[in-house]
Parts: structure tokens; C-alpha cells; sequence
């Protein structure tokens, strides 16, 4: 030790003043560490090429999500931001675990924060579809899925999270309640799907996307569902043309869905009745009502969809339940065992316990059970007894 330096410290002890704190080395910045999904969901080399200078990756920046862990208060805003925050990363674990890639997309640049509007995709690689779906019949479907690379993601966007009433406050997720209910009068979320040449389409490709349904969506009075129906017949001949173009075109040459662009399938090609609108009158498209009736009677897709075929010819839904019960589970049974067989997707409502008002009505018709057996059998007591 240097000679001044002892003194120094001789000097400052007896003084009783506390030592100068030695000088730190400067530490390196830490590099922001790869998302969980990310790291297994795709290769580096395929990330690189997925990002966009004004698209946000990674789904939740260490930045732009990380929950403060300073002491100030904290206002109702930034509750509400961590919250949503919270939900969405438990939900896109869940995504993961499912073998899909999640994205999410905000309509504003810069700092994603869940107070504005915002899309959400789930998306899967085409060529993956050849291992349950021959590739025929995908290049029936549509050409372009395996010829493509503007088409390597099949991806279901999801937006409208802002509408319903009180959209100008702030957005809503989750939108659906434990029943499978909007949580927000007039809400109305938006199901495309499509293809991309990434994992999630670009910003401006999403809003665009939205624009165009929201045209659709809209519409509202008596001849609603005629201008539907229009709006819908224009979209497939739209798509019959670009069809016959791309016969005589290059299929890696420029077009939809190419530069983190969203091809849309479009409702005539991709079951409309299921993923899109449910008509004019209606809140929320069929899917929602699907998982609506789901969770009210317990019961699978194809017996949801049974319930929903009948109800369109005006019967009461308690009555189609007690006329087509058997038929029902039985619809339920052939796609369980076809998802046994490994030909279907894991269903994610499957595992779910009912909630509480349809334990509540499942346990009254149990009980309705038992009584009307017992007065049946106490009838063919007394019969007996007489007899």
C-alpha cells in the first residue's frame, strides 16, 4: 500500500469521518435476454428475419413489460397495464405449450402498452399441416400454402379488444368471462384467418386487416345481412381473380402475404359460420357463442355446434338440450375418439372445470333427477300396495 495513501486513512480514522467508498469498475450492460417462446419456437436465424424495425418482437420486452419495483404508488392505470400484462404472458405459455407461436401486435409505435388497441396472433408453420392433412387437399384448399414462402404461417388474428361500450377508456383482456360471455356490452371480437410469410403480420398489414372487417362488422339496420352477404360474394370473386393470377404468376413473386403481410382466407373458403360474424343482430360472432354453450352445458365442439345448428330453426336452447341430449354426446364421443387418434389439436376447454353457474344448474337437474325417480318409485309403491 502507498505510503500517502496510508496516511490518508490514519488521518480520516481519527477524524471519526466514514472512509471514501472505493471506486466501482464499471459493469457491462446486460443484453436483453430471448423470450421463452421465442428460444423454442424458432431457430436465431429465423427470428432475424422476422423482425421489423417497427414491428414489436419477442412478445414482452424486458422493457416495455417489466412491472416497476420502485416505491412510489401506484396509480389505477399502471395496476390495470400489470394485470393484463400478467394474463397475457400466462396465456401465451399456454400457447407455447401447445406447440402454436404466439404474437402480439399494438396499433400504436413504440412503448406496446395494453390500455391501447392491440391484435393478438396464434400462428403454426404450413408445412407442419402435411403431418395430419394430405398435401393434396392443402393444395385444394388453397395453392399457395405449400408452393410459397409469402405463406409460411397459417396465422388466426385476433383483435377488438377495444370495441363494445366505453372502448375510448381502455381495452379489456381477457374479453370473455369464466361463462364464455363478453365481459363488456356491445364487445364484438374480430377472428381472421390467414396466411403470412412470418409468425404475425406487420402492424400496418394488421390494422388494414382490421379496417376491412370492421367495414363488414359494422353494418347495422334492416338490410344488414343482405350487404353481408354482398360484401362476402365481392371478397370471393376478389379471390377467384387473384387465384386465376397467380396460376400464370410466380408463386414466390409479389403479392398478399408477402413482407409480414396478411393474406386473408376469407369466411366462403374457411367456414364463416364458425370463425366470422354470426349475422347481423347477433353480439359476437358464432365462435363466441360456441364457447359460450360449451361452458354452460359441459359438452365438446361438435356437440356445441349440434346445439347451435338447432337453435337456428327457433327452438328454445333448454328444449333443444332435452330433445337432442343423446345426440349431442354422441357427437362429443366420435371426436374424442379422433382426437385420441392423435388427428386433432388438444382442446384447450376440455380440461377446464365448469364454472360456478353451471355447477350451480347441473347440480338442480341432478336433483331433479332423484326426485322424479323417487315419486316414480313411491307411484309404483303405492300402486303395488293397492293392487
Amino acid at each position: 500500500m502507498p505510503i500517502g495513501e496510508a496516511l490518508e486513512r490514519l488521518l480520516t480514522s481519527l477524524s471519526g469521518a466514514k472512509p471514501a467508498a472505493a471506486p466501482k469498475s464499471p459493469t457491462k450492460p446486460l443484453t436483453k435476454g430471448k423470450s421463452f417462446a421465442t428460444n423454442n419456437a424458432a431457430s436465431d436465424e429465423e427470428l432475424d428475419s422476422d423482425e421489423g424495425s417497427d414491428d414489436y418482437d419477442g412478445y414482452f420486452s424486458d422493457n416495455d413489460y417489466a412491472i416497476p419495483n420502485n416505491s412510489q404508488a401506484r396509480t389505477t392505470a399502471a395496476a390495470a397495464k400489470e394485470r393484463v400484462t400478467a394474463r397475457i404472458q400466462r396465456d401465451f405459455v399456454e400457447v407455447v405449450s401447445s406447440s402454436y407461436r404466439p404474437g402480439l401486435i399494438p396499433f400504436t409505435s413504440g412503448q406496446c402498452d395494453p390500455a391501447t388497441d392491440f391484435a393478438v396472433s396464434v400462428s403454426f408453420p404450413t408445412v407442419q399441416l402435411t403431418q395430419t392433412i394430405p398435401a393434396q387437399a392443402l393444395v385444394v384448399w388453397d395453392r399457395r400454402l405449400l408452393a410459397s414462402a409469402k405463406a409460411r404461417y397459417l396465422v388466426l388474428l385476433i383483435s377488438g379488444f377495444n370495441s363494445g361500450a366505453g372502448s375510448s377508456v381502455h381495452n379489456v383482456y381477457p374479453p370473455l368471462t369464466a361463462e364464455g360471455q363478453y365481459v363488456r356490452k356491445g364487445m364484438q371480437l374480430r377472428f381472421q384467418v390467414g396466411v403470412c410469410s412470418a409468425y404475425k403480420p406487420t402492424r400496418e398489414h394488421t390494422m388494414e386487416a382490421g379496417r376491412t372487417f370492421g367495414l363488414v362488422g359494422k353494418l347495422v339496420g334492416k338490410d344488414a345481412e343482405d350487404e353481408i352477404r354482398e360484401a362476402r360474394e365481392k371478397a370471393a370473386k376478389l379471390r377467384e381473380a387473384q387465384l386465376a393470377e397467380w396460376g400464370s404468376l410466380d408463386p414466390d413473386g409479389e403479392g398478399p402475404g408477402g413482407d409480414g403481410g396478411f393474406r386473408d382466407f376469407g369466411g366462403a373458403e374457411f367456414g364463416e359460420d364458425v370463425v366470422e360474424d354470426g349475422g347481423a343482430g347477433r353480439r359476437g360472432g358464432a365462435l363466441v357463442r360456441l364457447i359460450a354453450l360449451r361452458r354452460q352445458y359441459g359438452i365438446g365442439g361438435a356437440g356445441a355446434e349440434m346445439v347451435e345448428r338447432v337453435e337456428r330453426e327457433q327452438r328454445a336452447e333448454a328444449e333443444v338440450w332435452t330433445v337432442y341430449r343423446q345426440e349431442i354426446l354422441a357427437a362429443d364421443a366420435d371426436k374424442a375418439r379422433e382426437a385420441r387418434g392423435g388427428t386433432l389439436p388438444r382442446d384447450p376447454l376440455h380440461a377446464l372445470p365448469p364454472p360456478l353457474a353451471a355447477q350451480g344448474r347441473r347440480h338442480q337437474r341432478a336433483i331433479r333427477g332423484v326426485l322424479t325417480l323417487s315419486y316414480s318409485a313411491a307411484a309404483e309403491g303405492v300402486v303395488d300396495k293397492s293392487a
